[in-house]
C-alpha cells in the first residue's frame, strides 16, 4: 500500500498525469533528508519521470507527513474539481471501460490529489482509492509469469547496463537522460545527470552532483574538468540558446496601480445568466510577472478576493469557466462583497504542449499535430508545441481544431526559438502577445508541396500530371529511385577522391563526339541569349534617356511657373495689408471724431441731472470690487459642470501662471460667472471689470492698477469686446516689466474672460503670448505620470516646442521652471490642459 494505505498503482496514475517531472524532482530535493528520517530508502536520488513516481508510491507509512506537507503546499489548483465529481468521473469511465481525454484526465486527477493531500480528505474518495484499477495489474503479471516460462526465447543479459544505449541516444540528442538512468551505480547515474545539466546550465544541479561525487573520486575530477569548460562555452553563446526560457516569478509586495497593472486571472465561475467571476494569480508590472498569495488577493481585491465581469454594453466579452487570460481592472462602488470588474479585453494566454519529435522529423510532426488536436475536448487555451530540439511552433489561428486540417501546413505554422513562459499548476504558458514569428515551419506533405510548386500551371505540366506526381511521391518506386540515386552519387564522390581516375574518365568524356556537339550548341545558345539581352538593354537605356531630357524639361518649365506666381502672391497679398491697415485707421478716427461731437450733447445731459463724467458714445465699463467666498475653486468649477479632475487640474493650470506671473485667459459657455466665482476664492482684494463695445481709454484699467491698496485680483469679464492692445496697453505693459525681472512682484494676478460672440474681437498677439489660454468646453485627454518628461520635452523644447512657437521666450521659461517644481502627478494634470 502506498499514501494512507491507498492502492499503489492508482496513487501512480495521479501522479503521472496530476504532476511534471519538474515538480517531483524539486520534492525528492526538498524533502530528502526527512524521507530518510522516515524509513525512505532516498540516499541515492531516484532519476526519471517514471522512477521518481515508483519511488514516491513505494515510500512508508512514516514518511506520509512529509509528503502531504510537500504536496499540500506545491500542488495547487485555483479551481478544482470538487471530490464528488472527480469519484463520479473515476467510477463511470473505470464501469465503461473507456478512457478519458488528455485534458479531463489531468485535471482530474490534479483535483484528485489536491483534495488527497488536504487536512481533511474526503472519506468516500479514500475508499475509492483504496480499490485496485481492475483486472489490469492481475493480466500484466500473467503475461510476465507467461514471459518467465520461456527462458529459452528470452535474449540474454548484455555486459553493460541495458539502459546504456537509451542513455548515449539521449546525450546525443540533447534530451533529458535521467529516465533511463535506472540500474546504474550512484555515482555513474550521478556523473551523467552532471553532465547534462552542465550542458544545459542549470548551475543549482551541476552544484548537487559535485556535492554527491566524492573527491577523491575519479569521475570527479573528470566532472570538474567538463563543467569548467561547459559553462564558458554557454556564458560565450547565451544569446544563441534555443527553447523556452522558464520565467520564476517573485511575490508582489508593492501597491495595485490600476491604470497601468494588469492581472493574470483564471475563471472561476461562469454563469451567463447571473455573473462570471476571475481569480487574480498575478500582477503585471511592467510586463514582468508577479504572484499573488491569497491573502495578499483579499488586501488587494477586497473582500473576496475575485474580479467580476460584467454581461453589458461597454463592458468586455466574458470569460469562460476555465479561461486563463491577462485584464486591466478597475474599482466599482458596490455594496456587494467584489467591487473590482474588468474593463479591458483579454491578452491571450497560450498554453506549451510538448511533441516528442525534433522540428526535421516533418512527417512525424504533422501526424503528431493532426492526432493530438482531435484528441482536445475543446482545448480553453490557444496552443504553442515545443518540439525535441526547442523549436516552438504553433498555427496562425488560435482555433485548436485548424490542425487537423491539412490547409494549415500548407501555409505553414509560425515559428520561434526562443519564448518565456511560466510553470502555473504543473502546465507551461506564454503570456501573449506573441512577438512576431521567427520564421516559418513547412512540414506540409510532399504531395501538398508539390501542388504549391507547380501551381498556376506554370511548370508546363497539366493538372492530371501534377496529381499522379503528388500521389507517386509516397510510393514504394519513388523510395527505391531514391536509394538508387543516393547510391550512384555515393560512387561518384568515392570516384572523386582518385584524382588520376576522375581525370582519366573527365578526358574521356570531352573527347566524345557527341559531348562535344553538346558543348557547343550550349555555347551558341547561351551567346545568342546574351547578345539579345545585350540589344533590349540598349534600347531601354536610349528610351529613358529620351523620358529623361523630357522629365527635366518639365521640372523647369514648372519652376518657372511657380517662381511667377509666387511674386504674384506676395503683391497681391501686400496690397490687401495695406488696404485694411488704411481702413482700420479710418474706423479710429471716424470714432475719436463722432465722441468729441457728442461731448457737448453728453455734457448737456450730465448738467441736467446734476451728475459730471466723461463718458463716450458708447456705454463706459462697471468696475466693482468682490468680495471673497469661503468655497473653493475646485467646488466652483465643478458646480458648472466641470469633472472632478479637470477641475483640479484647471485649478493647477491658474496656480502655475499665476506664480510664473502671466495672465489666465478664459472661454466658455458659463465663462463670466464661473470666473467672478473664481476670483472671489482666491482670499485678496479683487476687482473685476465689466468691459463694453468700443472702449479707446485706458484710464479705467489705470484707476484701478492705481489703487492703494493694490488689488490682489484683477478680473477683466468679455475683453475682447474692445481692443486690449488700446484699452487694457498698462495690464500687457505690467506682465512684461514683471517677467523680464525675476525679482518683480507677481501681483496682481490677472484673469481674462473671452467671448466668441459677434463682436468680439481677436486676443492681440502681445496678450496672447504672454497669457495662459483655457477652454472650458473642450475635451481633456489626461496623461500619466509616466508620460511627463516626454510631455516636457516636446512642449519646452527650444527648438521647436509648442510653447516657444506660441508664447514670448521669458514667460515659456518661467512657466518651465514653475511646473518643473511641482510633483509629477501634477505635472502630468497640468500638461494634459496645456497639451494641444
Amino acid at each position: 500500500m502506498a499514501y494512507r494505505g491507498i492502492d499503489r498503482k492508482r496513487l501512480e496514475f495521479l501522479l503521472r498525469l496530476g504532476t511534471n517531472d519538474s515538480e517531483l524532482r524539486r520534492f525528492f530535493t526538498d524533502c530528502r533528508l526527512p524521507l530518510i528520517n522516515g524509513g525512505g530508502k532516498v540516499q541515492n536520488l531516484p532519476f526519471g519521470f517514471n522512477a521518481r513516481i515508483r519511488k514516491l508510491a513505494e515510500l512508508p507509512p512514516l514518511t506520509d507527513k512529509v509528503v502531504k506537507n510537500w504536496f499540500a503546499k506545491h500542488v495547487t489548483m485555483v479551481d478544482p474539481a470538487t471530490s464528488e465529481e472527480v469519484l463520479q468521473e473515476f467510477i463511470i469511465y473505470e464501469e465503461l471501460d473507456e478512457h478519458l481525454s488528455e485534458t479531463s484526465a489531468r485535471r482530474l486527477s490534479r483535483s484528485c490529489l489536491v483534495h488527497l493531500f488536504s487536512d481533511d480528505p474526503p472519506e468516500l474518495l479514500l475508499d475509492f482509492l483504496k480499490t485496485s484499477i481492475g483486472g489490469q495489474i492481475k493480466e500484466r503479471e500473467d503475461v510476465v509469469g507467461i514471459c518467465s516460462d520461456l527462458p529459452d526465447l528470452m535474449p540474454s543479459e548484455p555486459a553493460y547496463p541495458k539502459n546504456l544505449p537509451h542513455v548515449l541516444i539521449d546525450l546525443i540528442e540533447g534530451r533529458d537522460a535521467d529516465e533511463h538512468l535506472e540500474g546504474f551505480s550512484p555515482e555513474l547515474a550521478a556523473f551523467i545527470v552532471g553532465l547534462q545539466s552542465a550542458r544545459q546550465g542549470n548551475t543549482k544541479e551541476v552544484k548537487d552532483v559535485a556535492d554527491v561525487l566524492s573527491a577523491n573520486c575519479m569521475l570527479h575530477n573528470l566532472f570538474e574538468q567538463f563543467v569548467t569548460l561547459q559553462l564558458s562555452r554557454l556564458a560565450s553563446n547565451e544569446t544563441s540558446a534555443r527553447g523556452l526560457r522558464i520565467i520564476d516569478p517573485g511575490m508582489f509586495q508593492g501597491e495595485f496601480a490600476i491604470e497601468t497593472n494588469e492581472v493574470l486571472a483564471y475563471c472561476t465561475k461562469s454563469d451567463k445568466k447571473s455573473a462570471v467571476f476571475v481569480n487574480p494569480l498575478a500582477v503585471i508590472v511592467d510586463s514582468q510577472i508577479q504572484l499573488l498569495t491569497n491573502e495578499r488577493k483579499r488586501e488587494l481585491f477586497p473582500e473576496t478576493g475575485d474580479i467580476m465581469a460584467f454581461d453589458r454594453a461597454g463592458y468586455p466579452k466574458q470569460p469562460t469557466r476555465g479561461q486563463i487570460g491577462v485584464w486591466r481592472v478597475a474599482e466599482h462602488e458596490t455594496d456587494k462583497a467584489t467591487h473590482f470588474h474588468l474593463v479591458s479585453e483579454v491578452r491571450v494566454v497560450y498554453e506549451v504542449r510538448t511533441v516528442p519529435f525534433s522540428s526535421t522529423d516533418y512527417d512525424s510532426v504533422r501526424e503528431f499535430l493532426k492526432e493530438y488536436s482531435e484528441r482536445l475536448d475543446g482545448s480553453l487555451q490557444p496552443l504553442l508545441f515545443k518540439l525535441d530540439d526547442g523549436l516552438i511552433v504553433g498555427a496562425r489561428s488560435e482555433r485548436t481544431e485548424v490542425l487537423s486540417k491539412d490547409e494549415t501546413y500548407e501555409l505553414g505554422l509560425r515559428s520561434w526559438t526562443v519564448l518565456s513562459a511560466i510553470r502555473l499548476e504543473g502546465c507551461l504558458y506564454v503570456v501573449g502577445p506573441l512577438p512576431k514569428e521567427q520564421g516559418i515551419y513547412d512540414c506540409a506533405s510532399l504531395g501538398s508541396a508539390v501542388r504549391k510548386l507547380f501551381k498556376g500551371g506554370k511548370s508546363g505540366l497539366a493538372q492530371s500530371q501534377i496529381k499522379e506526381l503528388a500521389q507517386s511521391l509516397g510510393t514504394q518506386e519513388i523510395q527505391a529511385d531514391a536509394l538508387r540515386i543516393q547510391r550512384i552519387k555515393s560512387q561518384i564522390e568515392r570516384l572523386s577522391e582518385q584524382k588520376e581516375a576522375f581525370d582519366s574518365l573527365v578526358n574521356e568524356l570531352m573527347d566524345n563526339p557527341c559531348v562535344i556537339e553538346r558543348i557547343a550548341r550550349l555555347v551558341e545558345q547561351e551567346a545568342m541569349r546574351q547578345i539579345a539581352n545585350k540589344t533590349s538593354l540598349k534600347t531601354d537605356i536610349t528610351k529613358l534617356q529620351k523620358e529623361r531630357d523630357e522629365w527635366e524639361e518639365r521640372i523647369r518649365k514648372k519652376r518657372e511657373e511657380y517662381r511667377k506666381l509666387l511674386d504674384e502672391v506676395s503683391k497681391a497679398v501686400k496690397t490687401r495689408f495695406d488696404k485694411a491697415r488704411a481702413d482700420g485707421l479710418g474706423t479710429l478716427a471716424d470714432l475719436a471724431i463722432f465722441q468729441a461731437l457728442l461731448a457737448p450733447v453728453q455734457a448737456k445731459g450730465a448738467i441736467s441731472d446734476g451728475r459730471s463724467d466723461n463718458r463716450g458714445p458708447f456705454a463706459e465699463p462697471i468696475v466693482r470690487e468682490l468680495s471673497t467666498s469661503c468655497s473653493d475653486a475646485v467646488s466652483i468649477l465643478k458646480s458648472y459642470g466641470v469633472s472632478a479632475k479637470h477641475a483640479t487640474s484647471l485649478n493647477l493650470v491658474c496656480e502655475t501662471a499665476f506664480r510664473a506671473g502671466l495672465m489666465v485667459s478664459v472661454r466658455g459657455v458659463a465663462a463670466r460667472p464661473l470666473v467672478e466665482g473664481w476670483a472671489r476664492t482666491l482670499k485678496c482684494r479683487s476687482i473685476l471689470i465689466d468691459l463694453t463695445v468700443g472702449l479707446i481709454d485706458d484710464a479705467t484699467v489705470r484707476d484701478v492698477l492705481a489703487r492703494v491698496p493694490s488689488p490682489g485680483v484683477v478680473t477683466l469679464l468679455d475683453a475682447n469686446l474692445s481692443a486690449l492692445d488700446i484699452y487694457a496697453k498698462s495690464l500687457s505693459d505690467l506682465v512684461l516689466a514683471r517677467v523680464a525681472e525675476p525679482t518683480a512682484s507677481l501681483q496682481p494676478s490677472i484673469f481674462l474672460t473671452l467671448t466668441d460672440g459677434i463682436a468680439a474681437l481677436p486676443l492681440p498677439r502681445t496678450f496672447e503670448r504672454i497669457s495662459i489660454n483655457i477652454d472650458l468646453d473642450a475635451h481633456c485627454v489626461f496623461r500619466s505620470a509616466a508620460e511627463v518628461d516626454d510631455l516636457m520635452s516636446d512642449m519646452f523644447n527650444p527648438d521647436d516646442g509648442v510653447f516657444y512657437q506660441s508664447m514670448w521666450r521669458p514667460a515659456v521659461d518661467r512657466l518651465r521652471v514653475q511646473i518643473s517644481e511641482l510633483e509629477p502627478e501634477r505635472q502630468a494634470l497640468v500638461l494634459s490642459v496645456l497639451a494641444p
